[in-house]
């Protein structure tokens, strides 16, 4: 989705008025003032928002030419607007007072300001509640939406009603959360709830595809890092409930460039994202290095959609279950399991596999009736890379 705040004017006037000062607004955003007094016309420009740390670029256009007027300034002419307070953008003189003149004078605006020199990577907190993880659908450069302006960009898969939690402190610049379901469809383009903040470097972070109402802070109000800020959902652009969150700048008015950016995470404290990996931060102060928690290894019934159903530790000769081990981190593993009846060791089941790399879980399947070991207490241990994770105990009846 289309993601610049984009309004133009064309401004034409006749002679025979010797003072007066109109403004045109973009919403409750910007405004322009076209000021004429005598023969000479000024443009302004203001922040409408009362946020003494707003950072606005916008950008001026003439298009085709002016009419009857002419400056010392060339168009297209990019200004960045910071705080409250009007700033003159421009003076025109009237070549012929007798005549209408026309400045057919546009412009396009957006927040943020442009870089200077090398741009300093963002280690950034992950955009929910700490303690939670969450699966990375698309990454950077990702093939299906993360191209373009759009390249530096992350989709979290999660539930709709997730709470959402800012990444960097900063100042809530504009919020949406009017529309409902959305559609992988380009009529939903602009049908996406959002809250975008303006932080102190002129950066921008979006926070997309927000559940209908689904905001939870207003307009002007400076948030925290790891604050609440809404609710994740699956409106606007949007296949599958999830969260979009990038970082950009505005090049001016109109176009804007996302930029790298780093996680903090249970892995490092700048984990650029990576498809299909989770991603977690629990405070630890030793880094994780195992690509599976051993505590999210079960016995299960069914999976469904990556995940275990039916989690159980009590089962009959006629059941079918699986071992399930969930991949955090996807690449090439060695997985080795051993299962065996406490009371018939030397029945025991062993069975080694690799991961692939596009792989989110593995799993062990396993059948009552093909346990030789028959009904009693069993074990089963799971190693990765030679690491013994978790032993899982069950009953077999």
């Amino acid at each position: 989705m289309k993601k610049i705040f984009v309004l133009s004017f064309v401004i034409m006037f006749t002679a025979g008025v010797s003072a007066w000062q109109k403004e045109y607004c973009s919403g409750d955003a910007v405004c322009m003032v076209m000021e004429h007094e005598g023969s000479t016309v000024n443009v302004l420009f203001r922040n409408k928002l009362p946020v003494d740390n707003q950072i606005t670029t916008v950008t001026f256009e003439v298009k085709p030419k002016l009419e009857n007027l002419r400056g010392s300034d060339r168009f297209p002419l990019t200004k960045v607007m910071q705080g409250a307070d009007m700033m003159k953008i421009t003076s025109m003189t009237i070549i012929d007072p007798s005549k209408p003149w026309n400045s057919n004078l546009y412009f396009f605006w957006q927040y943020g300001s442009p870089g200077s020199g090398k741009e300093k990577i963002c280690s950034c907190r992950l955009p929910f509640e700490q303690g939670k993880k969450y699966r990375v659908s698309q990454a950077f450069n990702g093939k299906f939406t993360h191209f373009g302006e759009f390249r530096y960009a992350v989709d979290f898969l999660m539930p709709v009603g997730t709470p959402v939690h800012s990444a960097r402190e900063g100042v809530v610049m504009a919020t949406e959360d009017s529309h409902g379901e959305g559609k992988l469809e380009v009529s939903y383009k602009a049908k996406g709830n959002y809250v975008i903040i303006l932080h102190d470097d002129g950066t921008v972070s979006r926070y997309d595809h927000l559940v209908k109402n689904g905001v939870k802070v207003k307009t002007g109000r400076e948030v925290k890092a790891g604050e609440l800020i809404g609710l994740s959902g699956n409106s606007g652009y949007s296949s599958d409930p999830h969260l979009h969150f990038e970082v950009s700048r505005p090049v001016d008015g109109k176009i804007k460039q996302t930029i790298p950016f780093t996680f903090i995470t249970d892995y490092s404290d700048n984990d650029v994202p990576v498809e299909g990996t989770v991603y977690s931060d629990n405070g630890l102060g030793v880094k994780r290095k195992i690509p599976v928690l051993p505590e999210d290894i079960v016995l299960c019934k069914i999976i469904k959609d990556h995940k275990p159903l039916g989690i159980d530790n009590t089962f009959s000769v006629d059941d079918s279950f699986s071992i399930y081990i969930p991949v955090d981190v996807p690449g090439v593993y060695s997985v080795k399991i051993r299962m065996y009846n406490e009371n018939k060791k030397d029945q025991a089941i062993n069975a080694n596999w690799k991961t692939e790399k596009t792989w989110w879980y593995t799993n062990y399947p396993v059948t009552g009736k093909n346990l030789s070991a028959g009904a009693g207490k069993w074990k089963a241990e799971v190693s990765i890379n030679g690491k013994l994770l978790r032993t899982l105990e069950f009953m077999l009846k």
